[in-house]
């Protein structure tokens, strides 16, 4: 029902309306989630993705879970979001970081686990979060790895979140 009157209109719409294409935010969400979890992975961490064992530390049915815990010591817990820009670049992407906090550190603290967001923007804009949850990692991987996991990570990101957005548009 919406009239684009340009390919950029027709792009930006495609990214934000699930019904315009049959590869939804879902699938984008979890591409970049599965894209994650396979960096992680083949440095030797082991990765459970949409975890069940944070179940019964939530207040409410509502909040649910995080994405992934990564088994680091401490464990590592996060949320992947990724949000249509609003406004300025950035903006959408900090305020979703903020919000996942506000869910799960406290219920992934109970278990004694760390929660770091993993919020972006469907145009590839990184939150600061980014940045942190791969640190965080990080530090459970030898010192001579750190640039190639770095640029694994980003790279890794980077290329699902693109493919995403091709299949949306092309679908």
């Amino acid at each position: 029902g919406t009239i684009c009157g340009s390919s950029d209109a027709i792009i930006q719409h495609c990214m934000r309306c699930d019904p315009m294409s049959h590869y939804t935010h879902t699938h984008r969400h979890n591409d970049v989630r599965d894209a994650i979890a396979k960096v992680v992975r083949s440095y030797g961490i082991p990765v459970t993705t949409e975890p069940r064992f944070y179940a019964n530390c939530y207040e409410t049915l509502s909040d649910q879970r995080p994405d992934i815990t990564f088994h680091t010591n401490p464990k590592i817990a996060t949320d992947v979001t990724i949000v249509s820009q609003d406004g300025d670049v950035g903006c959408a992407a900090h305020e979703a970081a903020t919000v996942k906090k506000r869910i799960h550190t406290t219920a992934v603290a109970t278990l004694g686990h760390l929660f770091v967001p993993f919020a972006m923007e469907v145009f590839g804009h990184r939150d600061k979060s980014c940045f942190d949850l791969v640190r965080a990692i990080m530090t459970s991987i030898p010192d001579h790895l750190h640039r190639q996991f770095v640029f694994d990570m980003h790279h890794g990101v980077s290329t699902a979140l693109a493919a995403a957005r091709a299949t949306s548009l092309i679908s």
